[in-house]
C-alpha cells in the first residue's frame, strides 16, 4: 500500500468538500436560510424544528453520557480480570423503551398540529385568495398567474415567483416530466412536484 499519497488524497478531499459546501450556498440575492422565517408557515416549521431538535439533543446527550459512563465504569482494569457481565435487566429494558416512546408521542403532537395548520390556507381561492400555478420542467419552473382584468388569460413567468406581501398565497404544484422539489426556504417548506399528481401549498 502506498502511504505517501494518503496526505495528498486527504487534502484533495477536504478542498473538494469545502468547495462543494460553498457552491451549495451560492444564490443570486440573499442567503436562503430556513432559520430566518419570514412568514407564518416558515415560522411554524421553525418552531417545530426547535422542538424536535431539543428532544433529539436530549436523547443524544443521555445516550452518549450513559455510553461513556459504561465504558469507564465497566472497563477491563487488568489483563487477568474479567469485567462484570450483565445478561439482562428488565428495569433498564423497560426504561429505555418507555422513555423514547414517550418522547415520540410528545413530539408527534406539535408535528400533527403543524401539518394541519400548514395544509389549510387561511384564505381559499373562493374567498379571494391569490392562486399561482407552479409547473416544474427540466430545467426550469413555470409560474402562471390569473390575469387581473381578463379571466380568460394568464400571466406567465419563468424561474421567478412574484407574490404580494402580507397576504396568503395558494400555490398549485405540478410537473410535466420528472419529480421536482419546490422550496422557498424563508417562507415555506419543501413540497414535491410529482408527474400526474398535483400538490398544493400556501405561503
Amino acid at each position: 500500500m502506498n502511504f505517501s499519497r494518503r496526505p495528498k488524497n486527504i487534502v484533495s478531499l477536504t478542498l473538494l468538500t469545502v468547495f462543494a459546501a460553498l457552491m451549495f450556498g451560492c444564490n443570486q440575492s440573499h442567503p436562503q436560510s430556513t432559520f430566518e422565517a419570514l412568514g407564518p408557515v416558515a415560522q411554524s416549521q421553525l418552531n417545530l424544528f426547535w422542538i424536535i431538535f431539543a428532544a433529539g439533543a436530549l436523547v443524544f446527550v443521555l445516550v452518549e453520557g450513559l455510553m461513556i459512563y459504561a465504558i469507564i465504569k465497566f472497563r477491563r482494569r487488568s489483563d487477568d480480570e474479567m469485567p462484570h457481565q450483565t445478561h439482562g435487566n428488565n428495569t433498564l429494558e423497560i426504561t429505555w423503551t418507555v422513555i423514547p416512546a414517550a418522547l415520540l408521542i410528545l413530539v408527534s403532537i406539535p408535528t400533527i398540529i403543524t401539518i394541519f395548520d400548514n395544509t389549510n390556507s387561511p384564505r381559499t381561492p373562493a374567498e379571494g385568495g391569490l392562486v399561482v400555478d407552479a409547473i416544474g420542467h427540466q430545467w426550469w419552473f413555470e409560474f402562471r398567474y390569473p390575469h387581473p382584468v381578463n379571466p380568460d388569460e394568464e400571466i406567465v413567468f419563468a424561474n421567478e415567483l412574484h407574490i404580494p406581501t402580507g397576504e396568503p398565497i395558494n400555490i398549485r404544484l405540478e410537473s410535466v416530466d420528472v419529480i421536482h422539489s419546490f422550496w422557498v426556504p424563508k417562507i415555506g417548506g419543501k413540497v414535491d412536484m410529482v408527474p400526474g399528481n398535483g400538490n398544493d401549498m400556501w405561503l
